[in-house]
């Protein structure tokens, strides 16, 4: 048995056994560009990994929540760094913000995080979420960006992606956060 332990710690590290049994949904900062003001997350390989199905996160710990605030900005012309439009670094068309660090499992349902979220930074504020990034079909650096993205939202609907997505912003890069997801089971909280 302890060979069994001490086999397992070798593999995976040092593993810390869950607290609670309730597992969520985590995001982290994967970069910045100052020229244009935003930050960009993705859920992807290491340190970026984050389990959309499962929760990847003890809901006991503490962490920020992630908070966006969607004022339907035309898309900088950031960089786009994957040809697979369904990791898409979509745009969020907004700005985000992180609370101070709370447990998931505070909140009992997605509205009362979205509460969280305006009693922190006001009207308008609610949680971020897993497929909040926005994209158009051929978008790269600078296609559909600025007046373009603006044009094409007035005529067409812009799909919505996951695994990644861009907003306004410049949040911490040392911790990951609470977001949400309203198609799995992996949020701390109910949908």
């Amino acid at each position: 048995m302890v060979y069994a332990f001490l086999f397992i710690v070798f593999l995976f590290g040092n593993v810390t056994p869950a607290v609670n049994a309730r597992m969520g949904l985590t995001f982290k900062k994967s970069y910045h560009f100052t020229q244009f003001g935003v930050d960009g997350f993705v859920c992807g390989k290491p340190p970026n990994e984050c389990n959309p199905y499962t929760g990847d996160t003890d809901c006991s710990r503490k962490l920020p929540v992630l908070c966006k605030r969607i004022d339907f900005s035309p898309r900088p012309a950031y960089p786009i760094f994957t040809n697979n439009p369904n990791l898409n670094g979509g745009w969020l068309m907004g700005s985000v913000a992180t609370t101070i660090p709370v447990q998931g499992l505070q909140f009992r349902n997605v509205h009362e995080v979205d509460m969280f979220c305006k009693e922190s930074f006001g009207d308008g504020w609610v949680t971020a979420a897993f497929h909040d990034g926005r994209l158009i079909p051929g978008m790269n650096n600078t296609r559909y960006s600025g007046s373009e993205w603006t044009a094409y939202g007035l005529t067409s609907s812009y799909q919505q992606g996951g695994w990644s997505f861009v907003a306004y912003g410049n949040v911490r890069d040392d911790t990951r956060f609470w977001i949400h997801i309203s198609d799995q089971r992996s949020p701390c909280w109910a949908n």
